[in-house]
Parts: structure tokens; sequence; C-alpha cells
């Protein structure tokens, strides 16, 4: 069963990923993404984030790696360089 957070977030965000059908494929993308994501840092906040320049995708995880949210912003860059 999957945690609520994980469903929640992948109902706010399956508009930015129409090939992922279900919570269980946000999640396996997430941790897909973090391997590939071209920029990396750890935010004010004390979260990691991964971003994509290519795509525009987004990953905040936790510093073990469990992903918290995935989506790409309106404004990728300046929202990644704000974190």
């Amino acid at each position: 069963m999957q945690s609520r957070h994980a469903i929640d977030h992948f109902n706010w965000h399956k508009s930015d990923f129409p090939e992922i059908s279900d919570v269980e494929g946000y999640i396996e993308a997430a941790h897909e993404f973090r391997e590939l994501a071209s920029l990396r840092k750890i935010t004010e906040k004390g979260n990691l984030a991964f971003f994509d320049e290519e795509t525009g995708g987004l990953l905040l995880t936790e510093l073990d790696g469990t992903p918290q949210s995935f989506f790409v912003p309106e404004e990728p860059r300046v929202y990644f360089d704000g974190l």
C-alpha cells in the first residue's frame, strides 16, 4: 500500500507526467530521475533537490533519498535556483 503522501503528490502532479499512469509508476520514475538529474543540491530546508535542465523536472527528497515531491515547476530553473 502506498503512503497518503505519495498518492496526494501523484494526484497533484500527474499532469506533468502523462506517461505515468499510477502512483507506483510515479514513485519508480522519481527514483530513476534521481539518478539521471543534471543538477543536485541541498536546499535551505535541508532536503535534496534534483533538477534536469532538459525536461524541467524537479525532485525533492529527504536526505535519506525518500521522495517528497516530483514535478515540473512553471519556471523550472528559477524554482530550482530559489530552493
